[in-house]
C-alpha cells in the first residue's frame, strides 16, 4: 500500500503525475493568496498541525513567490465534485516539486492539511500526484455518552485531535441522563452530579473543536432520560416506577418551563458553531405499555394529549406533540435542525415532526418500531447509528446485547450508509441520509478507564468514518489499514 492510498478514508481520486516529488524543506512558508484574516487563520492551524505531526517549521505568508519546501493555498472550486458536495472538497496537487492546495471553504484547506500529514506518516516527500477528494455524506459523527460517565476536558481534547484527524466533523455531547448530568448549570446547580465539566471547560472544549472543524451537537434527552435531574425535582415527574420517575410530566406547565430554561441557559454555549440539537425522545415508555398501558398509566399525559389535539388522541401523540413544542422553541434559539432517535416516533399516526427534524435511526428491535420507509414517507433525513456495528457499550452485565465490539474489520466488509438496523433491511436513498454515527454508552460506566476507551473507539471509529466518506471504495488491504491506524495512533 503505498502512502497516498494508505491515507484514511481514501481520497475519492488519485492521479499520479509525471515530475518531481514535494520535499517540506525548512525553514518553508504556508503562503495565502490575501490578507484576510480567516484565511492567515486557517493557514496557522496548517502550520501547526505539520509541526505537532511532523516537526516541521512553516510560517505563514501572504503571496510572494514560491520557494521550494512551500505550500500554497488558493480558495478555488475543486473540478469533478459532484454538486451538493463542495463544502468539504479539495484539491491537493504536487507537480514539478511545488504543492498546492485548493479549495472553496477553509474546511477543505483543513482536512487536504491532514492528507498530507497521513502521506508523511509512510514517506519523506509526497509523489507528483493531484489528489481530489470530498464527502460522500456530509455528516460523520462520535455520540459520546458523557452523562453516565465523567469525562475530564483532556479527554475531549485528545478525542477531538482524533475526530479531525479522520475527517469526522461532529461530537454529540450526551450530557444528561438517568444516572447523571456533567455540565454545569449556573441557574441550577442542584442538579448536578459530583463531578461535571464547568462552563469554562466547555467553553475552551467548543472553541478547540471549532478551530479543528469539529461541530458540537449538544444531546440533552427529554422527556424521558431525566433521572437525575428529577432526583431533585419530584414535583417534575411524570409518576411513579421505574419509567415514570425518570421522566418530565411535559403535561404540567411549570415543568416544561423549566426545562425551556435550562435549554435557555445551555443554548449560549452551543449556538454559533452548531444549529443542530439532540432532543432525544427515546425510551420514554416500555414498548410492553404500548398501546393499551399507557393512558392507565398516564393520565394526565392521555388528558395532555386531548386537551391539545382532539378525543381522538393518544398518550403517543401527546409525546409527539411536545417534542414539537420543544423543536419549535429551538428553532426560534436559532436551532434550526432538530435530532431525534427514532425507536418511538410515528407509532400512532395522527401527529407529525416537522420534517426538517433529523432522525438517528438505531434499530427496529420492536415491530412497533417505525421503519425507515415510514419516516422517510414524513420526509425525514436519516443519519445511520446502527447498534449492529456502532454501538460501543461499556457493560459488565452478561445480558447487555451489545458487549462485543464490532471489529472495524467486519464494518470495513459489510456496513453500507444505506442500510439501517430495521427487521427488513433495504437501501435507502443517498440523498435521504445524512451520514453515519459511532456511539459510546457507559451502562456501567468504571468497566473502562479513559485510555481504555480511546483505544477500544479507535478502530470502528476509523471504519464508520472510511465507509461514510468514501464508502465506493473497498478497502482490500485491510491490514494495511491497521497498520496506519496504528502510526495514527501514536501521534494523537
Amino acid at each position: 500500500m503505498s502512502a497516498l492510498e494508505a491515507v484514511i478514508p481514501t481520497p475519492q481520486v488519485i492521479e499520479r503525475l509525471p515530475g518531481a516529488s514535494f520535499k517540506p524543506l525548512a525553514p518553508a512558508y504556508v503562503r495565502i493568496p490575501k490578507p484576510k484574516p480567516e484565511l492567515q487563520q486557517e493557514a496557522i492551524r496548517i502550520a501547526d498541525l505539520l509541526k505537532r505531526n511532523h516537526g516541521l517549521d512553516f510560517q505563514v505568508a501572504v503571496g510572494g513567490t514560491e520557494q521550494p519546501g512551500d505550500i500554497r493555498l488558493e480558495v478555488a472550486p475543486v473540478a469533478g465534485v459532484p454538486t451538493g458536495k463542495e463544502a468539504e472538497s479539495y484539491a491537493l496537487t504536487v507537480q514539478n516539486g511545488q504543492l498546492t492546495i485548493s479549495a472553496p471553504r477553509m474546511r477543505g484547506w483543513y482536512y487536504a492539511a491532514q492528507t498530507l500529514t497521513q502521506i508523511l506518516l509512510r514517506s519523506p516527500e509526497v509523489p507528483a500526484c493531484r489528489i481530489r477528494d470530498w464527502a460522500a455524506y456530509p455528516i460523520r459523527s462520535l455520540h459520546v455518552d458523557a452523562a453516565r460517565k465523567y469525562f475530564p476536558k483532556s479527554w475531549f481534547i485528545r478525542q477531538i485531535d482524533r475526530l479531525a484527524t479522520l475527517k469526522i466533523n461532529q461530537l454529540q455531547w450526551h450530557f444528561s441522563e438517568n444516572e447523571g448530568f456533567r455540565l454545569e448549570s449556573k441557574k441550577h446547580p442542584e442538579i448536578l452530579s459530583k463531578s461535571y465539566i464547568s462552563r469554562q471547560e466547555a467553553t475552551e472544549i467548543i472553541a478547540y473543536a471549532q478551530d479543528n472543524h469539529v461541530e458540537i451537537v449538544p444531546a440533552f434527552d427529554m422527556p424521558g432520560h431525566l433521572g437525575w435531574l428529577l432526583r431533585n425535582h419530584p414535583e417534575f415527574r411524570a409518576g411513579e416506577g421505574e419509567y415514570l420517575t425518570r421522566m418530565l410530566d411535559y403535561s404540567n406547565p411549570v415543568a416544561v418551563a423549566f426545562l425551556k430554561e435550562l435549554i435557555d441557559e445551555f443554548s449560549s454555549l452551543f449556538i454559533g458553531q452548531t444549529q443542530t440539537w439532540m432532543v432525544g425522545g427515546d425510551e420514554v415508555f416500555p414498548m410492553e405499555w404500548i398501546p393499551k398501558e399507557l393512558a392507565k398509566r398516564t393520565p394526565q399525559l392521555s388528558e395532555y394529549a386531548k386537551r391539545n389535539l382532539g378525543p381522538k388522541a393518544e398518550v403517543l401523540d401527546g409525546y409527539m406533540y411536545f417534542l414539537c413544542e420543544i423543536d419549535e422553541y429551538l428553532r426560534l434559539k436559532g436551532f434550526s435542525e432538530t435530532r431525534a432517535w427514532s425507536d418511538l416516533l410515528y407509532i400512532t399516526n395522527l401527529m407529525n415532526l416537522p420534517p426538517r427534524m433529523q432522525i438517528a435511526y438505531w434499530t427496529q428491535w420492536s415491530e412497533l418500531m417505525p421503519s425507515t420507509q415510514k419516516l422517510l414517507e414524513r420526509g425525514h433525513q436519516l443519519l445511520n447509528v446502527s447498534d449492529r456495528y456502532f454501538y460501543y457499550v461499556i457493560s459488565n452485565r452478561d445480558d447487555c446485547a451489545y458487549k462485543k465490539h464490532v471489529e472495524a474489520t467486519e464494518i470495513l466488509r459489510n456496513y453500507e450508509p444505506q442500510v439501517f438496523s430495521e427487521k427488513y433491511p433495504s437501501p435507502v436513498a443517498q440523498a435521504r441520509v445524512l451520514g453515519s454515527s459511532y456511539a459510546i454508552w457507559c451502562d456501567t460506566p468504571e468497566t473502562e478507564d479513559y485510555e481504555q476507551i480511546t483505544r477500544g473507539i479507535w478502530p470502528g471509529m476509523a471504519a464508520m468514518s472510511q465507509k461514510t466518506w468514501n464508502p465506493s471504495v473497498k478497502v482490500l488491504d485491510e491490514e494495511g489499514f491497521m497498520s496506519q491506524l496504528y502510526l495514527l495512533a501514536k501521534r494523537v
